[in-house]
């Protein structure tokens, strides 16, 4: 099982996520900040797809392990959401809209053409 948590900067996907590992044996979470300090990435469309592939790449990994697997991450394009959660066999979104984020842009809108 995977619980893909997305929302914008400050929303409180990490303490979500760390609060719902607290709460399931085994589970394991990647968060995506923590990810970028020991792989960095850019935030041009194709790094950030690069970063979300690598992120969706491990959980996969951990889901055939067995483990129950937390993404938390930044994730504003739904299609992009779609077609890295389809490569799961079980995943849940939850979507935490509000926290930071630039001036006008609404959370399902690209950020970066």
């Amino acid at each position: 099982m995977v619980y893909w948590i997305t929302g914008r900067s400050g929303s409180g996907k990490t303490t979500l996520a760390y609060r719902l590992k607290s709460q399931i044996a085994g589970a394991v979470v990647l968060d995506g900040d923590r990810v970028r300090k020991v792989w960095p990435r850019g935030f041009e469309r194709e790094e950030r797809l690069g970063h979300l592939q690598f992120i969706t790449t491990l959980g996969k990994f951990l889901e055939a392990e067995g483990h129950v697997v937390i993404v938390s991450v930044v994730s504003p394009v739904r299609s992009e959401r779609l077609m890295f959660q389809g490569q799961f066999e079980e995943c849940l979104e939850i979507c935490l809209p509000f926290g930071e984020m630039w001036e006008g842009t609404d959370y399902e809108e690209s950020i970066v053409d």
